[in-house]
């Protein structure tokens, strides 16, 4: 597993897929075995584990385990239900989108229609946390529990997220705060995945340091994803469609002159990849963005402090991934 530099995203999203190669084929095997009466099921089930593009969540789980010194490989089970976790609320997300399509292919949504998907999204949570609790079988400690209860407080912040998240949607007025508050709750999907793998590799004591990092890595990946969003014309062109601007253009909108400017291309009926390219040449040339590019810079080190409670030096690569996420911005 350690064939790759860590020295750029790109090489981090390489690693990620390795280390999610086991879990999900244990996860194809177990679920393509179940009984199934409904053959629409068992035929979505297929498809979209076959069809399946995020290796994040699992592959960040599988660096905090290797940071407190457990092996990943053998942690395949619980790291399969860090995936079904994760799968089943990108299925439901598709269908509170109403997102038909995604990498070039139909969801389960756009594919089986809603009620499939639902259940789907509801299968692969029941098998997330099935497989979740299996380290913790034969041990006599209250680690599950406190797992479990850690875990319920996270998933309702990121549901909560979600639903502010959609309330914002068609509004011109959103400020840049109001937005990244919704972006930092969100981070708690990233938190989940840093603290379950310190408690499935049997580093309780260092679960809440991973915690921390967790978050402010999640917040940092989602800050990355907001600038990428103005960079590509596309995305771009669909956010602008969708009234939920990237927040780097609710922070240059703070600047008198470059709001007057970005309204006057972000309010025509049809946005061309030449207006997107003026948008992203404004955007980054303004002061609050700057601004949110230094908050950016704290936050890293403020997130790869949190690692110098740990001693493996497997701890290297969470520290390099942190510091990667502004590559490029």
């Amino acid at each position: 597993m350690g064939k790759y530099k860590i020295d750029s995203m790109e090489n981090f999203v390489n690693i990620f897929k390795e280390r999610s190669i086991k879990p999900l084929d244990f996860a194809r095997e177990k679920i393509m075995k179940e009984t199934f009466k409904s053959e629409t099921l068992r035929e979505a089930a297929r498809y979209y584990l076959l069809n399946w593009k995020e290796y994040t969540h699992v592959g960040i789980a599988s660096l905090a385990s290797e940071a407190v010194g457990a092996d990943p490989d053998d942690l395949t089970e619980a790291e399969s239900g860090v995936f079904a976790l994760n799968a089943s609320f990108d299925i439901h997300d598709d269908i509170i989108d109403c997102s038909k399509t995604k990498h070039g292919k139909l969801t389960v949504f756009g594919k089986y229609g809603k009620e499939i998907a639902l259940l789907l999204g509801d299968l692969l949570l029941i098998k997330g946390f099935e497989w979740l609790c299996k380290p913790f079988e034969a041990s006599s400690s209250d680690d599950k529990g406190k797992l479990l209860a850690r875990l319920g407080k996270l998933f309702l912040e990121l549901g909560d997220a979600h639903a502010c998240e959609i309330a914002l949607r068609g509004r011109w007025d959103v400020s840049a705060e109001e937005y990244l508050r919704v972006l930092e709750m969100k981070a708690a999907a990233i938190e989940a995945d840093t603290y379950i793998g310190a408690m499935i590799g049997g580093g309780e004591s260092y679960a809440e340091v991973l915690s921390s990092y967790g978050r402010d890595l999640g917040v940092l990946l989602a800050l990355r994803e907001e600038f990428i969003d103005v960079f590509e014309s596309r995305e771009l062109q669909s956010r602008i469609a969708n009234r939920l601007l990237p927040l780097p253009i609710l922070y240059a909108l703070q600047d008198a002159n470059a709001k007057k400017e970005i309204l006057s291309v972000v309010s025509r009926k049809r946005i061309l990849s030449k207006d997107a390219e003026t948008v992203v040449n404004i955007v980054m040339q303004t002061g609050p963005v700057n601004v949110l590019k230094s908050q950016m810079k704290e936050r890293i080190n403020k997130a790869t402090a949190f690692l110098n409670a740990l001693h493996d030096p497997k701890v290297q690569r969470l520290r390099q991934l942190v510091r990667v996420v502004e590559e490029d911005l």
